[in-house]
């Protein structure tokens, strides 16, 4: 068994990479994981809404049923936009 002695640059260029890696890795794991969080959440709710009865919707007038909000996580946002039925 021979023992290969390790020379200083050898040595400094195996730390300087382990410690460079190690950053890369500190920095690219949480952008990974806020980068792909909003496909893994829950999805928009797009079922039908029930406004109530068509005996309140008179024939030939314009009429506002009621707004709706309908809210968006984009990213660590909320978004929200108001929806007018007519």
């Amino acid at each position: 068994m021979t023992d290969k002695e390790i020379t200083r640059r050898e040595f400094i260029k195996g730390t300087v990479t382990a410690i460079g890696g190690l950053i890369g890795a500190v920095i690219a794991i949480p952008s990974i994981v806020y980068l792909l969080s909003p496909a893994l959440q829950a999805k928009e709710d797009t079922d039908l809404i029930d406004l109530g009865s068509l005996e309140i919707i008179a024939s030939g007038f314009q009429r506002v049923l009621r707004p709706l909000a309908r809210r968006l996580m984009v990213g660590s946002e909320l978004q929200s936009t108001m929806v007018c039925l007519w």
